[in-house]
């Protein structure tokens, strides 16, 4: 009993570092929020973003495979190696290229066979438009549209394979203009794939609908998305 707390804590430790290293939310004329919940195991889940020399803004979230110190382990290298400056001679504003380097950087062989996938992005304010590279990751969920009440929605996925596994993935950039009014939605695997108490999985339909009611009603989406996973999950706690 005595280990088994002290590994509990440990985890705890863990977990708390991982999300010390989330940036703070911010807002202003482009504003910017998350949330990041515990599941019942550390898990390899990172977020980050960060402003690059000419105002634009970059923002990727990942996910490690599996779950445990390993996992976590990789997510805050690749996270670490995701801030301006430590990737030398890679523009940071051209997402399939830093999705290749990555590829590169991090092959599966060297990691204990571990692979994450990536979603990573730049909005360019000036231009109104974002620019988008995923490796095996679920699509962002766009919606834009000339104002709050003409928002239509779109997913941004360019289809590359997971980082790690394949060296000579090749890996493409996207772009999608952006209306007057836009919000952009980016996330991980473990805010859809939810297990019902009665085994079955939510269609991802009705995830992307909750969407779309959330950003309707307007307000605070991301909490209304938790509520959603926990509401059909039958409970607070979460597997990822």
């Amino acid at each position: 009993v005595e280990g088994q707390q002290r590994l509990a804590a440990e985890l705890a430790e863990a977990a708390a570092y991982v999300r010390s290293l989330l940036p703070p939310p911010f807002t202003g004329s482009l504003s910017l929020d998350w949330r990041f919940l515990p599941s019942a195991e550390l898990g390899g889940d990172a977020l980050g973003y960060h402003r690059l020399p000419d105002g634009r803004l970059a923002v990727y979230v990942l996910d490690v495979c599996g779950h445990g110190m390993a996992s976590a382990l990789l997510s805050i290298a690749v996270h670490t190696s995701l801030a301006p400056g430590r990737l030398p001679g890679v523009d940071l504003g051209d997402p399939a290229a830093v999705l290749s380097v990555l590829n590169t950087a991090f092959p599966s062989e060297r990691h204990g066979s571990l692979f994450f996938t990536i979603w990573y992005g730049v909005l360019d304010p000036a231009r109104r438009e974002i620019s988008f590279s995923s490796a095996g990751h679920p699509a962002a969920v766009l919606f834009t549209g000339p104002d709050r009440g003409s928002l239509v929605m779109s997913e941004l996925m360019s289809g590359g394979p997971m980082i790690g596994v394949f060296p000579d993935a090749e890996y493409v950039t996207g772009t999608e203009k952006l209306g007057a009014s836009s919000r952009l939605f980016v996330f991980s695997d473990g805010l859809y794939e939810i297990v019902r108490q009665d085994g079955s999985l939510v269609p991802y339909e009705d995830f992307l609908a909750a969407f779309e009611e959330g950003v309707a009603k307007g307000g605070q989406v991301l909490d209304r998305m938790v509520e959603f996973a926990r509401s059909v999950r039958g409970t607070d706690s979460l597997d990822d």
